[in-house]
C-alpha cells in the first residue's frame, strides 16, 4: 500500500468507484522457524462501510501498536481511525490461535 503524507484517502469496499485504499488489507508473514504473524487494516460498520483518513494517522497507530505490543510478542489492536471512527488496525502475533485480548483505551493487546 503506498503511504501518502496529505492526502487524504477513502478506505471502504473495492467495488466502490470512489474508494482509493480498498479494503480488507492485510499483510501476512509466515516461516518454519518463526510464528504466523499478520497486519489486518478494515473497516467496523457493515453500515457505513468506508471511511476517509490520512495514510500517516494510520501508520502512526502502527508504529505505536508495534512499540506497545508486537515488541512484546502480543498482538494489538486499535479502534476509532479514520475520520469517522470506522477504521480498525491490528497486529495479530497469534494469528490461528485463540488467546484474547485486553483493552487498553483505544488500543488493545493480548
Amino acid at each position: 500500500m503506498p503511504v501518502s503524507y496529505r492526502t487524504i484517502q477513502k478506505y471502504g469496499s473495492s467495488s466502490d468507484a470512489t474508494v482509493t485504499i480498498p479494503l480488507l488489507w492485510s499483510l501476512e508473514k509466515s516461516d518454519p522457524l518463526h510464528d504466523t504473524c499478520k497486519v489486518i487494516l478494515s473497516v467496523i460498520s457493515p453500515a457505513q462501510p468506508w471511511d476517509q483518513g490520512v495514510d500517516w494517522s494510520v501508520w502512526a497507530v502502527a508504529v505505536a501498536i508495534d512499540a506497545m505490543c508486537w515488541r512484546r510478542g502480543k498482538s494489538g489492536t486499535a479502534i476509532g481511525l479514520g475520520v469517522n471512527g470506522r477504521l480498525k488496525l491490528t497486529f495479530d502475533q497469534t494469528y490461528g490461535s485463540s488467546l484474547g485480548e485486553t483493552s487498553i483505551g483505544n488500543l488493545t493487546g493480548s
